[in-house]
């Protein structure tokens, strides 16, 4: 098995974005998400998963982004890229749309 880490974007049949997963395969990717309360209203059939080749995950470890701290750093990284309320998947932090608001260049160095 391939040892690195990637980022996968988890979306439903709809084409919605429900989570960004960092793990080793699609299909590690998905059985981590399956029990997550991202997912909670979508079959196993309707999860769609891809590879984001070029984002930066550095400083994640393997497993679902879904935390206040893990969130603000992937919308500095420029993985996320719009707000909803608060942020992108978790609604925590206020603090993102300071940093959507400016490239994603000087977003890396705060």
């Amino acid at each position: 098995m391939d040892e690195r880490l990637r980022l996968y974007h988890v979306e439903d049949a709809s084409g919605e974005i429900r989570a960004c997963v960092v793990a080793h395969t699609v299909k590690d990717a998905k059985q981590m998400i399956w029990n997550h309360d991202f997912v909670h209203d979508v079959d196993w059939i309707d999860l769609r998963v891809s590879w984001n080749k070029n984002a930066d995950i550095e400083g994640f470890g393997r497993g679902v982004i879904d935390t206040e701290e893990d969130c603000l750093k992937a919308i500095k990284k420029g993985i996320f890229h719009y707000q909803g309320d608060g942020c992108e998947y978790c609604g925590y932090n206020e603090e993102c749309s300071k940093h959507l608001n400016r490239p994603i260049e000087e977003r890396k160095g705060d």
